[in-house]
């Protein structure tokens, strides 16, 4: 038990009860081998002492150690993975006992270590990805937590070998993600700009094209060129320019109507009735405070239903 808990802390005591005994978790929280507390509805399981799991991991042999992260993973998967965390869990623990895992869940995996800064897991779990037949988007995934982690020289070997997808949406992401290393990467933004210009002209479909032109705007914006950023901004604003997010929801820009209904005006309320003597020329003091002034027409001590 010691071993399951140094293994996956926190686990939950359930999940300690079905690996191995409720009598089991209940003696080891006895001796003050493990602690349990609640959070929120969940009863969670510590080690007593960090020393136990440093003695524990140390002295498991490799084939049982992966044998204790099978385990783990056909429990927690039997319970079901009700928790954002536990795909990220499970995917870590098929990786040590060697079981193996489809290419979605290791990216899935991989955005959530990236998420929350674990850069060497979240590039551990893309290059699992890569291996398991992801292809281009494990292979995006990969080089953009590669340029994220401060190693873009890894994240150009990575695009450099992945080969060019069939599709142009793919084939878009391909060279958004290289436009990205080189210009944030490794700063060499002309370069950048130019792959960009000849996969604009290699694309057809206005949704991909659209990506490009948007990726070339931020990259100049954030070189500092502001001028050439709204010149590349205008044709992307033009009433009727459509275009298509990575997400694949279509948008466009706003295109005036002649059938639109004009805006209402602004609402004016009436001069307030209760004036007071005057502390400043135009303006008037407030009922509730001799102290308090207020512009002319307003009263700190009114509210406007009473302004009628």
């Amino acid at each position: 038990m010691l071993e399951y808990t140094a293994f996956a802390e926190p686990v939950g005591a359930r999940t300690l009860s079905a690996l191995v005994s409720e009598g089991a978790v209940l003696a080891a929280e006895e001796r003050g081998l493990i602690r349990v507390v609640v959070e929120g509805r969940r009863e969670v399981a510590r080690l007593g002492h960090p020393l136990y799991g440093e003695v524990a991991r140390e002295h498991c042999p490799e084939l049982r150690r992966r044998r204790r992260h099978a385990e783990l993973v056909r429990v927690v998967e039997a319970a079901g993975l009700r928790r954002r965390e536990d795909l990220l869990r499970t995917a870590v623990w098929r990786l040590e006992s060697g079981l193996g895992a489809d290419p979605e869940p290791l990216a899935a995996a991989s955005r959530l270590a990236w998420s929350a800064h674990d850069y060497r897991l979240a590039v551990r779990l893309a290059e699992a990805a890569v291996t398991a037949g992801g292809g281009t988007g494990a292979a995006i995934l990969l080089a953009t937590v590669l340029d994220y982690a401060q190693l873009p020289d890894r994240a150009r070997a990575v695009l450099d070998t992945t080969p060019e997808p069939e599709g142009e949406a793919a084939r878009a992401e391909l060279a958004l993600a290289r436009a990205n290393n080189l210009a944030w990467g490794m700063n060499r933004l002309a370069e950048a700009k130019e792959l960009l210009d000849a996969t604009e002209r290699e694309l057809r479909e206005p949704g991909p094209r659209g990506q490009i032109a948007v990726r070339r705007l931020t990259l100049t914006a954030s070189a500092a060129q502001p001028r050439e950023a709204l010149a590349l901004s205008a044709p992307l604003l033009r009433p009727g320019a459509r275009w298509t997010r990575p997400c694949g929801r279509r948008c466009s820009a706003p295109t005036p109507s002649p059938c639109a209904t004009p805006a209402a005006p602004p609402r004016r309320w009436p001069p307030c009735p209760r004036r007071w003597p005057t502390c400043r020329p135009g303006w008037t003091r407030s009922r509730r405070s001799s102290r308090r002034c207020t512009p002319p027409g307003r009263c700190a001590g009114c509210s406007p239903a009473t302004w009628r």
